[in-house]
């Protein structure tokens, strides 16, 4: 039983000892997300938005993927069926841009870019609520 205990601490801690088990060492970055929704095209479209603005601060990287991984999650839940979900991602993506312009982290010209894009009339929302 110590054995196997020793055995389990060893495979847990080594890795984070030797910088293996790091965040960072277990995404590629960029990180390239498949999208497989009906949406998906649309959601894409966002995607490209948020991919060709520039944020600026030590987080930049940071909050570029955070927007990025809540459109991927936007895709995952409607390949769901939870377009409810998928519509609260799309928000808080506008919402986070709008943070992140007042903060100086993103151009309002890119917070209103990433905001009409993820709400409506956008396609990727307009998407998203007819799957309702």
């Amino acid at each position: 039983m110590a054995n196997k205990i020793r055995t389990l601490v060893a495979a847990l801690v080594v890795p984070f000892a030797l910088g293996a088990g790091g965040a960072s060492a277990a995404r590629p970055n960029p990180v390239n997300y498949e999208y497989v929704s009906v949406c998906a095209l649309e959601l894409q479209g966002v995607a490209g938005v948020i991919s060709s603005s520039t944020f600026s601060g030590k987080n930049a990287a940071a909050n570029k993927d955070g927007l990025l991984s809540k459109v991927y999650g936007a895709d995952q839940k409607v390949s769901q069926s939870k377009p409810l979900e998928a519509e609260g991602l799309l928000y808080q993506i506008a919402d986070k841009a709008n943070d992140l312009a007042n903060q100086g982290k993103l151009s309002g010209a890119d917070a209103s870019n990433i905001v009409a894009a993820s709400t409506l009339p956008g396609d990727a929302m307009t998407c998203v609520m007819n799957q309702q």
